[in-house]
């Protein structure tokens, strides 16, 4: 089978007289568009979904190769007549089987047409029916040759590999075939079945596959503003920056691919939680790469009345917003459930959570390797993440097997955190007691604190300092390790709500993603591992657009690489003065290197 003519060409050997004479003959055919069309999406939707069900079935087992077989094996004689006495039951036309149809095509050709009786059978020895043209055919023989040489040895399209098939002969065929489907009006018959379904629109099978979905308005931005009012019923909320309303826009308007880097407060979650209340509204699911996201992400749209669920493995049910761990969404489970939305038109899009771990966390967690997987699925993905650096960019893109996406990108800089550098004494107590101190210190003294509401983060490098911390300060910490999903969200939930206990130490598995708005001061101690962690980890910083305080502690040992403007260090320094951060330089080049200007 190939297509030639913008048909489907069917070409086989096989004659009658085969086994007598033991000599093949070209054998061409045609089908009429709908037929063709049929017979295409049974090979490229039913087969290899058959080959699926038999691999499951019995593994390393292969589908037949041949089109018309039954248990593997080609049709038996006999078959097609029993097929052909079936179809005139059940249209209740005479019984019909391949004898009596012989005869009867045989006496259609003699008598309707006999006039182009050289489409159907021309002959081996006969030097005029190759062509029917007059002058065509002088032309030929003043080429030293017969007809019947040219056509078959010269001129034929390139990288045909029919054996004996010409050119001439596909088009005598090709006449053949539509001379039979005009007589039978196939293509009148078979297209006024399709119930005036605009021939425009892909069927529902390609439609799916090339992940084109039920028709969409784009959404203007004064309607998504309108909209996003109503959910946090605030008349007066306005767009935190133009690149939230971009993003919004441009997920609304049913953009394929879309990256939005935004800064730690900028709104990134409207993202996700406003389409699901839209009118005709699909289903958005949001992937949550850490655990620590999950009891957080859970209770906004709770509070907000949003229909949602979490989803666990083996779950049919659907909601507006569907959460879904990394680790869940590389599943076959899941991935089946979501191509049963997909198959239902339901599935709007799938919203990445902090994006950037596919790149930052490729080397210790495999789960967040093989969520990049879900990009098979033919529906809108959106990524989020506050921390993409351009230069991280390009490897991010081939992670997630992405194409020319959409980004859009915000500055990272939040007037409202200011950062400081300290350097712990020479002689005192160790570096985790100097930061017990400057804690206790700033909450009792400092008068930065909304005891009633505020609170404060210590990042440690590792769980062993993060446990040795907490026992100095007699809070909890928060690491990798402190327990299941619930007994984590226990931590978290206890730290925020206790009257009398504002600190938690937490390791990096905590710097992501958390939503508590009234942190008010985080310490890191020791240097940061990295740019994009120290961006995370000082980020959980005033997230209520209040004042807020980042403070890193370095050993007394090392030494900062460079001081305040004004020579003192250990103030608080307005955000729009340079701080140097050890091997993090200073504040110009930390922005420089997340924004890439």
């Amino acid at each position: 089978m190939t297509l030639r003519h913008d048909r489907v060409m069917i070409h086989v050997k096989y004659h009658k007289d085969q086994q007598q004479t033991g000599r093949y003959k070209e054998n061409i055919r045609f089908l009429a568009h709908p037929v063709g069309e049929l017979l295409l999406d049974y090979l490229v939707y039913v087969m290899p979904l058959r080959q699926i069900f038999l691999r499951q079935q019995s593994p390393g087992a292969l589908a037949s190769p041949f089109l018309w077989e039954k248990g593997g094996k080609v049709w038996a004689d006999g078959r097609l007549s029993r097929v052909l006495e079936d179809a005139s039951g059940r249209t209740g036309t005479p019984r019909l089987h391949v004898a009596n149809w012989r005869q009867m095509t045989v006496a259609i050709v003699k008598t309707k047409f006999a006039s182009h009786i050289s489409c159907f059978e021309p002959e081996d020895h006969d030097e005029d029916a190759e062509e029917m043209d007059d002058t065509i055919r002088a032309m030929t023989k003043q080429r030293n040759h017969k007809t019947q040489t040219v056509n078959r040895a010269y001129a034929n399209q390139t990288g045909a590999s029919f054996g004996n098939v010409w050119d001439g002969l596909i088009r005598m065929n090709l006449r053949a075939s539509s001379l039979w489907q005009d007589f039978w009006g196939v293509e009148t018959l078979l297209k006024s079945k399709k119930h005036d379904r605009d021939d425009r629109k892909p069927r529902l099978a390609k439609r799916i596959a090339m992940g084109v979905y039920r028709p969409r308005q784009p959404w203007s931005p004064e309607a998504l503003l309108d909209a996003a009012r109503k959910l946090y019923g605030n008349p007066r909320m306005a767009w935190k920056s133009p690149e939230q309303e971009e993003a919004m826009t441009t997920i609304m308007s049913w953009t394929e691919q879309v990256v939005a880097v935004l800064p730690t407060g900028a709104g990134k979650s409207l993202l996700f939680m406003l389409p699901p209340t839209l009118s005709d509204a699909g289903i958005t699911v949001l992937v949550v790469p850490l655990v620590a996201l999950r009891g957080d992400l859970l209770r906004r749209p709770r509070e907000m009345s949003i229909d949602h669920l979490e989803w666990p493995p083996g779950e049919r049910g659907e909601a507006g917003l569907i959460l879904v761990t990394a680790e869940a969404a590389s599943s076959k489970d899941f991935v089946k459930y979501a191509r049963s939305l997909i198959a239902q038109q339901k599935l709007e899009r799938i919203v990445v959570d902090e994006c950037h771990l596919t790149v930052t966390a490729a080397h210790y967690r495999q789960s967040v390797v093989d969520m990049t997987m879900i990009r098979a699925l033919h529906t809108q993905f959106v990524y989020l993440t506050a921390t993409l650096p351009p230069s991280m960019q390009d490897e991010f893109i081939e992670r997630n097997h992405l194409l020319r996406p959409k980004s859009i990108r915000a500055s990272s800089n939040r007037p409202n955190l200011f950062y400081m550098v300290r350097r712990a004494q020479v002689g005192r107590a160790s570096l985790l007691e100097q930061a017990a101190a400057e804690a206790q210190d700033a909450w009792q003294r400092s008068g930065l604190f909304d005891t009633s509401r505020d609170n404060l983060i210590l990042y440690v490098r590792t769980r062993d300092q993060a446990n040795e911390l907490a026992g100095i300060l007699g809070c909890a910490a928060y690491t990798a390790r402190s327990g299941s999903t619930a007994e984590k969200g226990q931590i978290v939930a206890g730290w925020i709500e206790s009257p009398t206990q504002p600190f938690l130490v937490a390791t990096s598995a905590f710097a992501e993603g958390f939503d508590y708005p009234h942190v008010r001061l985080v310490i890191n101690v020791n240097e940061p591992d990295s740019l994009v962690l120290f961006a995370q980890e000082a980020g959980r910083a005033g997230r209520d657009g209040e004042r807020a305080y980042s403070l890193v502690l370095l050993p007394s040992e090392l030494e900062a690489v460079a001081t305040a403007a004004n020579g003192e260090g250990d103030r608080l320094i307005s955000a729009r003065q340079d701080v140097s951060l050890g091997k993090l330089l200073e504040r110009r080049a930390m922005h420089k290197y997340l924004n890439g200007r």
